[in-house]
């Protein structure tokens, strides 16, 4: 079964689902015989029907386009064969498609020649025993047909370079008709006859080529077979060849300007196809595509979206399109469904639901139709009262007119700016106001015609009188300023849909307006000869936004006033003495160009000038060129709204309109291209459709506040748009230079403190997780302080500069997490203590660097990298304000964590400090202590900081070098005086010194204290010597005459030293209280002989070292 036999069963099966679904649909192409029944089944598929917001999409896969008719293509089937030219071969021959016997055939192409005075072959065809059997070829934009050997010259084919041009030649052998046609119509004289190779038949089995000879071709006679090596080659045509078929029969012309019209690609010849060349290409011949010869078919969503959707409705179901009506987006639905969308502006829990039924068209097509939507569930009752009665007002003309004034007072009322509504109830004042004007239109225009007649008591009740109609006039401008944006219905405008149409139509009800009652104040001049200033109006109105500070502002402005033709001054709205509030530059000028000539001014004709200033809408109607965005960047309404429009009691005299009108800029910073524009809209099914026309409106004058424009056109309103950036503009760089002499002073001094208390934490050798926190935040302020100090005013060194923002913010961003850490810390402490009855708490410290070191660089390279350019201050070395809170979110966020540990700390505490030791309660207290005065300074000083790089004050800048120098010295008063560890480890030191004294002296006292027992041993034995002899006084007396001690330095004085001295003395001392003599002298001297006081016996000595009293003493 072959691939087109199968593409064949495939149409045929969707025409078959297409009757029996009984869809009424006029697909043409459906039913035509020669849609896609040809043509290779490579190259034609099924789309996929895909389901979006605006209808069916066809899908078609990579490589295919939808062709608007219900299949899709290969994009190379669009494509052309390019031949440049030249001697170089290049030419496409049919290859593996051997056709039948040829008694008569239609060839089709489009052809393109870059040289029309260029000659080759456009199609030739040879088979082995007739070399030169059939050839179309151009000879200097001529065309040549050749059969057997009958050669037709048929004249001049292309006479322009690179157009396309549409080429037919058919030909029966009955009778030896052609036709030539040249974009479906007959060419020349010659383009249509017979008797051209009448009776032949092209052979079977041939060679078909396009932009050469056949291979078979040959100048020589009965050659047989053509060596296209061995001979020169032949000059090539330069052209471009697209979209060649051939069929087997002669189509007639209906057929063939069908064909050539096509831009769907559907028509595929029956004998050969324009795909079956592309496995023939040989030589230089180029395979290009798309054509260019189908353009305005492909890739035109307007047309693929229609044709699309109707036939995929035919093959999935008919639905209605996705709809923004009412201020309700509704979503698209299938057919016979009803679907229930939440009113905009109301609460999900109200349950408050718009309805609206998707319908199918009875026409053909089958496309799904949207009814009416009914919203009655999402109006006020207040709003729905107000409809009704304003619809019964403009259809019964026997409601006496002064009913409409009590309306009027209560529509003001409820729509009075203090109020707030929903789009809809917005939606539906509109709608109020547009049914009042018919109720007024209708009175008006019959009171004309009761002007002349007498006016029995009943018209008099049912038509209004000028004073009737001027308070009408000022109570319904002042209902339309309640509409306009502005106080309590702000809201509700912005949720309007579609975006920018209600107040479009809000402005046409306003132009509706003065149009009525400019002719009754013509009427009122001319007619009833009044006083101009009698019949004129004006009303200026203003009322308060939501978002903007000041008080009320200009909303409107209105006036309408009747002149004469012969009016021979310039028109100026405002008047100089009645300027516009907060719009001093905006007026409008009406030149007296505007009149008729001088010879024309006998003839005076009244006319009406209308005026009307609308505020600031910008924000409210956006550029609809660029809907999808509500506050666009180009194109961007920024003046207020002008309407100046003419109502002539003869239009006939005013043949030039030259009126220049001056807009004053809503914003000035950073603007550019401004342009002039006049609103124009157009009321259709859905609502109103507008646009910003910029035509026939030139920019006279600008500046930097103001625009001066001029339009041909008068009757719309103007305004001013502009493109809200400046490429050009370069915004002033704000240098700011934040240290002077005390703020450096006050950063040196805190970054000294911190360091120095960070050295002397590491030099003690302090190993308790107290320490270390402190030392970890003495370091992130010394740090934070260095690079604050270093590298805020590097504003002239961009890289250097970064640097130091980044170091400058992660350090303070360290301070931080580590003052954090603190507070946690302190909490571990005081648990620790309650539950172990003890004041150390040894753990890790990994979480604390973690924490302090790890965490700040995160937030602090999210914005370096993400934001780019726009992280960095633009003045300072330092964030930008408009990404601060990148860095700023994180440190708001450790502040309200750390005061939340130190409460529930302090909770801890409170609750269990009868169960710690004096020592746990003063450890707590001093942890205490040192978070509040640390966090209190580091808050003041960092606010302080913020604030004069923002104020650029000097005061805050002395204010943060006084809480710089706070803060170091209570970080190193607290960290280091008031640490117990560091106090411990001082007071270890010194009383370590005092015992080492204590030791040296009790080891040299033991060595007297043997000495001195030595001497008193031998002093006893001396005196029983005595007593023995019997000379124990004279021994005495010469005891007591002996003098001082000699000391054994007296001759070798340059021994001694302070340390020498100082021992002596407490040595000496303690002689002094054991007994001073010649035996000490004796010892000191070593005049002992051997035999003396070694040999006394133990018991003497021991006797001694007993005396307990003596030994205190020493001690």
């Amino acid at each position: 079964m072959t691939k087109d036999f199968v593409l064949r069963i495939g149409v045929v099966f969707i025409l078959y689902a297409l009757s029996c679904s009984g869809a009424k649909v006029e697909l043409a192409h459906l039913n035509d015989k020669n849609f896609t029944l040809y043509c290779d089944s490579r190259y034609y598929k099924v789309p996929e029907c895909k389901e979006s917001s605006n209808g069916y999409q066809c899908m078609c896969g990579p490589g295919f386009e939808y062709n608007s008719q219900g299949m899709c293509i290969a994009v190379s089937t669009n494509s052309l064969l390019e031949f440049r030219g030249g001697p170089k071969s290049q030419y496409a021959i049919l290859v593996g498609k051997p056709l039948r016997a040829l008694d008569s055939f239609t060839m089709t192409f489009w052809l393109r020649v870059r040289n029309r005075h260029s000659s080759g072959y456009i199609v030739s065809y040879s088979v082995k025993e007739h070399p030169n059997i059939f050839y179309l070829k151009l000879e200097a934009g001529s065309l040549v047909i050749k059969i057997y050997n009958e050669t037709l010259n048929v004249g001049p084919l292309m006479t322009q370079e690179n157009v396309w041009k549409h080429v037919t030649f058919s030909w029966d052998s009955k009778g030896g008709k052609y036709n030539v046609l040249s974009d479906s119509s007959k060419l020349g004289q010659k383009g249509a006859g017979g008797h051209f190779g009448s009776g032949l038949l092209l052979p079977a089995s041939g060679e078909t080529t396009l932009g050469a000879r056949s291979h078979y071709f040959s100048n020589q006679k009965n050659s047989g077979r053509w060596d296209a090596e061995s001979e020169e080659p032949e000059q090539s045509l330069q052209m471009d060849l697209s979209h060649f078929n051939v069929w087997f029969t002669v189509l007639p012309v209906r057929e063939v300007r069908m064909i050539m019209k096509d831009c769907h690609l559907k028509y595929c010849g029956t004998a050969i196809r324009w795909t079956d060349f592309r496995d023939g290409t040989r030589g230089a011949v180029k395979l290009r595509w798309p054509s260019g010869v189908y353009n305005r078919c492909f890739g035109e969503w307007t047309d693929d979206e229609v044709t699309c959707d109707r036939y995929c409705s035919v093959i999935k179901g008919a639905r209605c399109r996705e709809e923004m009506i009412e201020n309700v987006h509704w979503p698209r639905t299938e057919v016979s469904k009803t679907v229930e969308v939440e009113c905009p502006g109301k609460a999900k829990v109200d349950g408050l639901v718009a309805t609206r039924q998707c319908q199918i068209t009875p026409a053909a097509g089958n496309k799904g139709k949207w009814a009416m939507p009914v919203i009655d569930a999402c109006l006020s009752s207040e709003t729905k009262e107000q409809i009704i009665r304003a619809r019964d007002l403009s259809q019964n003309k026997l409601i006496t007119y002064d009913v409409i004034f009590p309306f009027l007072a209560r529509l003001i009322n409820v729509t009075k700016p203090t109020a707030s509504h929903t789009p809809n109830d917005l939606s539906a004042y509109i709608q109020v106001a547009e049914f009042i004007l018919e109720f007024q239109a209708d009175r008006i225009r019959n009171r004309n015609w009761l002007v002349e007649r007498s006016q029995n008591e009943q018209s008099t009740k049912l038509y209004p009188n000028s004073t009737d109609i001027k308070v009408f006039m000022a109570q319904f401008v002042t209902v339309f300023n309640n509409l306009l944006p502005g106080g309590g219905n702000e809201k509700a405008w912005k949720l309007t849909k579609p975006f920018g149409q209600s107040l479009v139509h809000l402005f046409s009800i306003m132009t509706t307006f003065v149009d009525i009652h400019a002719g009754v104040l013509l009427r009122d001049v001319v007619v009833e000869r009044s006083a101009p200033i009698a019949a004129n109006f004006s009303q200026v109105m203003s009322k308060t936004s939501m978002d903007q500070e000041g008080g009320p502002f200009l909303s409107m402005a209105i006036r309408m006033e009747v002149h004469f033709s012969n009016h021979s001054s310039t028109l100026r709205y405002p008047r100089e003495d009645q300027l516009l509030q907060g719009f001093s530059e905006t007026r409008a000028i009406i030149k007296k160009n505007v009149w008729l000539g001088k010879s024309s001014l006998s003839k005076k004709r009244a006319f009406v000038v209308t005026t009307i200033f609308i505020g600031n809408v910008s924000e409210f109607l956006p550029n609809p060129a660029y809907e999808r965005e509500k506050k666009p960047t180009e194109d961007a309404l920024n003046s207020a709204l002008y309407l100046i429009r003419f109502f002539p009691e003869d239009p006939s005299p005013m043949v030039q309109r030259d009126i220049v009108t001056t807009f004053s800029y809503l914003s000035t910073k950073n603007i550019s291209d401004s342009q002039c524009f006049r609103l124009q809209y157009e009321k259709i099914r859905k609502g109103f459709v507008y646009k910003f026309a910029k035509q026939n409106c030139v920019r006279l004058h600008t500046t930097i506040s103001r625009a001066m424009c001029t339009c041909e056109d008068s009757g719309s309103f103007y305004g001013v748009t502009t493109d809200m950036y400046d490429p050009n503009w370069v915004e002033e760089k704000i240098v700011i230079y934040f240290m002077n002499w005390a703020t450096y002073f006050g950063c040196a001094m805190s970054a000294l403190c911190s360091l120095l208390g960070f050295c002397i934490l590491v030099f003690l050798r302090t190993t308790s997780n107290t320490s270390s926190l402190h030392k970890n935040t003495a370091l992130a302020v010394g740090f934070a302080q260095l690079s604050l100090m270093c590298g805020i005013d590097l504003h002239e060194f961009l890289i250097p500069c970064r640097v130091f923002t980044i170091a400058t913010l992660y350090f303070i961003l360290c301070l931080f997490c580590w003052m954090m850490n603190q507070a946690f810390h302190i909490y571990s402490v005081v648990t620790y203590s309650v539950h172990n009855n003890d004041e150390v708490e040894d753990g890790s410290v990994i979480k604390f660097m973690i924490m302090g070191w790890v965490v700040p660089i995160i937030p602090v390279l999210i914005g370096a990298l993400t934001k780019g350019d726009k992280f960095f201050h633009k003045g300072a070395c330092f964030v930008s304000w408009d990404w601060f809170l990148i860095v700023g979110g994180p440190g708001v966020g450790i502040v309200f964590v750390t005061l939340l540990m130190k409460v529930i700390a302090l909770k801890e505490y409170m609750q269990s400090s009868y169960s710690l030791s004096e020592k746990g309660n003063k450890l707590v207290v001093n942890y205490m202590k040192a978070g509040r005065s640390q966090w209190g300074t580091v808050l003041a000083m960092y606010c302080c900081l913020l604030v004069a790089l923002r104020l650029h004050s000097t005061v805050l800048k002395f204010l943060f070098a006084i809480f710089s120098i706070l803060q170091g010295s209570s970080l190193l008063c607290f960290s280091v005086l008031m640490n117990d560890e560091v106090r411990n480890i001082l007071q270890n030191t010194y009383e370590g010194h005092k015992d080492k004294e204590e030791m040296d002296i009790i080891d040299e006292l033991a060595e007297i204290t043997h000495t001195q027992a030595v001497l008193a041993a031998h002093r006893l034995s001396k005196q029983r010597s005595a007593e023995k002899e019997g000379s124990f006084l004279k021994a005495i007396d010469e005891h007591s005459n002996s003098g001082r001690i000699p000391s054994p330095t007296d001759s070798n004085q340059e021994h001694y030293s302070p340390t020498g001295h100082r021992k002596r003395g407490i040595i000496s001392q303690i002689m002094d209280v054991m007994g001073r003599g010649d035996h000490t002298a004796a010892a000191m001297q070593g005049g002992f002989d051997s035999g003396g006081p070694r040999d006394v016996q133990d018991e003497n000595a021991m006797s001694f070292l007993d005396d307990s009293g003596m030994m205190d003493t020493a001690i």
